[in-house]
């Protein structure tokens, strides 16, 4: 079972399936009884897995909160294809590519998982055509930790 984390998303967030990128809280948050329960780690991908309920006032969005059960979203990734293998574990390595109109680009620098760190394939989707002639799978993967 993955790890899952109780946290308060606005009202919007709060569908099973969403999935959204947190940012880091401004300071304005440090005052706030709730703040503990919205500290995930800034640059990851969640997924909302359950909604619980529970609306207390966001005094930086204006808004009540829901309360959310998330988990780490898998991340679409490119791979070379000997890391491409369901079930295989590596450590991330970003491919070195500044191609930012690459329709891929956003999978070889991806969001939500860093250089260096432990994963697991959990889906290949299947091979891409990379204009720098490399031999890339598009993968689907979940940061695991070391």
């Amino acid at each position: 079972m993955d790890k899952q984390y109780f946290t308060y998303v606005p009202p919007q967030y709060a569908k099973e399936g969403f999935c959204f990128v947190q940012v880091e809280l401004p300071a304005t948050c440090s005052n706030c009884p709730y703040s503990s329960k919205c500290r995930l780690e800034p640059g990851r991908v969640y997924r909302v897995v359950e909604v619980r309920g529970g609306h207390p006032s966001c005094r930086l969005l204006h808004t009540n909160l829901v309360g959310v059960v998330v988990e780490d979203a898998p991340i679409e990734v490119c791979l070379d294809a000997q890391h491409a293998v369901v079930g295989s574990s590596a450590v991330f390595m970003p491919v070195n590519c500044e191609n930012v109109a690459c329709p891929y680009y956003v999978n070889c620098t991806p969001v939500g998982i860093r250089a260096r760190e432990p994963y697991t394939v959990l889906e290949v989707v299947g091979p891409v055509q990379c204009p720098k002639g490399l031999k890339l799978f598009l993968a689907k993967v979940r940061r695991t930790s070391r």
